[in-house]
């Protein structure tokens, strides 16, 4: 028999407590990796965030805390942790999203306001195209006109100067050639 002092476990006990709890300490140290892990999976569900905000772990919440995926009621819970790390990190979260509101608005007025000039110069161009159509069908167009009409880029305008009644042989001819 192994000989113990009166306070003392026996060797072989000892070994066989420090293995169950180092089985143990792994097992947590496991557990908090894994919802370390969850806690900052961007495609997290709002669900899991709000029931990870409350794991005992500060570096959970934390990381609860700044997943873009959190809802704003979690985020609103963690503002009032006991732990400053978990605040200072709805802060930094809080400010990112401030950032990129800021940005995106940006750029979607920079794209407004781009639609909205390329829809203007659209009609402009439109209103200068229909502006030569109708002198190109107007019989008091001067020849001239018409033989510059005549040569305009767009389709309808040339096809206008043909239907003049006004139009001389050379114009109607040039234009009996055109391919478009």
């Amino acid at each position: 028999p192994v000989e113990t002092e009166a306070n003392e476990e026996p060797l072989g006990k000892r070994i066989t407590n420090e293995r169950k709890l180092k089985a143990k300490e792994e097992k947590k140290r496991a557990k908090i990796e894994s919802a370390r892990e969850r806690a900052s999976n961007p495609e997290a569900r709002g669900t899991s965030l709000a029931e990870l905000a409350k794991n005992p772990d500060e570096g959970v919440r934390r990381l609860v805390a700044l997943n873009k995926r959190t809802p704003e009621k979690t985020l609103a819970t963690l503002e009032e942790d006991a732990s400053r790390l978990v605040r200072g990190a709805v802060k930094k979260r809080r400010s990112a999203d401030k950032k990129i509101k800021k940005v995106a608005d940006k750029v979607r007025k920079e794209n407004l306001e781009a639609k909205e000039k390329t829809k203007a110069s659209k009609e402009k161009e439109e209103a200068k195209i229909l502006s030569r159509m109708e002198k190109a069908i107007n019989p008091e167009t001067p020849m001239g006109e018409l033989r510059k009409l005549a040569n305009d880029p767009n389709t309808d305008v040339r096809r206008n100067v043909a239907l003049n009644r006004r139009s001389a042989k050379t114009i109607l001819e040039k234009l009996s050639k055109d391919k478009k």
